[in-house]
């Protein structure tokens, strides 16, 4: 997909790539509440934790996998990484999924090489890597396996109590929790400068689910 503003858009890709990581984080926890509500220290809670967490498993890895690509490191782990083409419709519009029953990776090939064209195609290869794609969102897949290994983990067991129906009380987690913790593990494992998050956003550009005007976090 070609914009029709190829040189905004990438003055929009520069000052989103200077954006910091706890705004991104904000942004993608309330995304992950589903009508839920957050207080403001509660967000700083959840995202403080769950970069500890990213921040703490990176480290682990980091020093008993030192070397190898992630697809490497993925099958260390006892995984299985696969890369499948798909339609670009729903429901495969993800760039990655792991299945914990399997202990399989799957990557989206087609999504993968659609948003690679398209950074290509808008001129944007300079201002952001369409070559570190792939191992982003393998790290990011990690993540979401090393969850199932570890058992209490932050990012899993993260839980507010909440009222059903203003009577029963009950515990609810945020999935924004693991999927701040997955994008702030796979920037430190990939060493991108700048959020992941710009990633996914490009991708729903390119695929008129979001403006221009709303790459940005809101």
């Amino acid at each position: 997909m070609i914009t029709s503003r190829p040189n905004f858009l990438g003055k929009i890709i520069q000052e989103a790539q200077e954006i910091k990581d706890d705004v991104w984080y904000d942004y993608l926890l309330k995304k992950g509440l589903f009508g839920y509500t957050l207080r403001g220290d509660e967000f700083s809670v959840i995202i403080d934790g769950s970069v500890k967490t990213a921040e703490s498993l990176s480290l682990q890895i980091s020093q008993t996998i030192p070397e190898g690509t992630p697809i490497e490191i993925a099958e260390k782990l006892g995984l299985t990484v696969e890369f499948l083409s798909e339609e670009l419709r729903e429901p495969f519009l993800y760039f990655g999924m792991f299945y914990p029953q399997e202990k399989k990776i799957v990557l989206n090939q087609s999504v993968l090489d659609f948003l690679k064209q398209m950074i290509y195609q808008n001129g944007l290869e300079k201002t952001i890597s369409s070559d570190l794609l792939v191992d982003v969102i393998c790290y990011h897949e990690i993540f979401h396996a090393l969850e199932e290994m570890t058992p209490g983990i932050f990012t899993r067991s993260t839980m507010r109590k909440k009222k059903w129906l203003g009577i029963f009380p009950y515990r609810s987690g945020f999935a924004g929790a693991s999927e701040v913790g997955a994008v702030h593990f796979s920037k430190l494992m990939s060493g991108l400068d700048y959020s992941p998050c710009i990633y996914e956003n490009l991708l729903l550009l390119g695929l008129q689910k979001l403006s221009e005007d709303q790459i940005l976090p809101q």
